[in-house]
């Protein structure tokens, strides 16, 4: 886009300091005039927002009460809100990524994420799988000019491998571009 306009105004507006030679030269010629390309460009950037605001560390939590004949299926109960929003150019591409190599804490057991399963939630319907204990877990990946807001939720299905208890720990979750 060109603009014109009087050489003192946009050197004003510019923050430019107005020295003797464009004094001297608006003196000169009262309509001098410049043309001026602007060009914005917005700097890359990405954003990922989970859980809870403020400092506060949301915690999952499975609260295996029985037998799997009698629990089958325990989900978590905390399914974190997920923000994402990212500029880092339209032919590139981010990656959500899940650290789960941290075990769920019991009274008497460790549980590890890799036997809890995950499904996506409004803008992540359709990404769901299993952890895999890993510390580097990539579970999705967007185009590099993304927004995104949903949530994950968590389920553990019941083995006699853990007693019943309430499992607490927290996912890790990273985004990314190359």
């Amino acid at each position: 886009m060109v603009k014109k306009g009087f050489l003192v105004i946009i050197a004003m507006v510019l923050g430019l300091s107005v020295d003797g030679w464009a004094r001297r030269d608006v003196g000169l010629n009262r309509s001098a005039q410049v043309e001026l390309d602007l060009r914005l460009k917005i700097a890359m950037f990405l954003f990922l927002q989970i859980g809870s605001p403020g400092k506060v560390i949301d915690m999952v939590r499975f609260n295996v009460t029985d037998i799997p004949e009698n629990q089958p299926l325990v989900e978590g109960d905390f399914s974190p809100t997920i923000k994402i929003k990212s500029n880092v150019g339209k032919f590139a591409s981010i990656s959500l990524t899940v650290d789960s190599s941290n075990p769920l804490m019991g009274k008497s057991a460790k549980m590890p994420l890799k036997v809890i399963s995950f499904e996506g939630i409004g803008d992540f319907s359709g990404i769901k799988g299993t952890l895999d204990g890993s510390p580097n877990q990539k579970i999705a990946s967007f185009p590099g000019k993304s927004k995104k807001q949903g949530s994950f939720r968590f389920f553990y299905h019941n083995t006699y491998n853990y007693p019943p208890d309430i499992y607490r720990g927290s996912i890790t979750f990273t985004l990314s571009f190359p």
